[in-house]
């Protein structure tokens, strides 16, 4: 079977304060959303060519998300995010694969920050 072939990802985030979360996404990646490609209910952050992140109001049948962006050092994120007043908790590591950082934003939604570590199964240092 040949692998599906993938060219743009796009991570959805349901949120019922869409300013609030709007605003701690801003703090959360550094800088001002993308596009608007909803006017009134959704903000998109273009995280790489290709990949996006969404922030939409919540619907009646939308659940809560989690959302996971890999990071060079884990560590130095969860640094820097405490810098910007976002409360990140202590990184953890499965041996041989990844360090982990999770975030929860207003909402409770949790944003895991991953570090893929050298040999790792998803070596994104090679």
């Amino acid at each position: 079977m040949a692998a599906m072939q993938i060219h743009e990802l796009i991570a959805t985030v349901f949120v019922d304060d869409k300013p609030r979360a709007w605003e701690w996404y801003s703090r959360l990646l550094g800088r001002p959303w993308d596009a608007e490609p909803d006017q009134a209910g959704c903000r998109a952050w273009e995280i790489r060519p290709g990949s996006w992140l969404q922030v939409v109001g919540r619907g009646e049948d939308d659940a809560s998300t989690s959302v996971a962006l890999a990071v060079p050092s884990a560590t130095a994120a969860r640094h820097e995010l405490r810098s910007r007043g976002i409360d990140a908790a202590e990184p953890w590591t499965i041996d041989g694969f990844a360090t982990f950082v999770e975030v929860r934003d207003p909402e409770g939604n949790t944003i895991t920050l991953v570090e893929h570590l050298a040999g790792g199964t998803r070596d994104l240092h090679a």
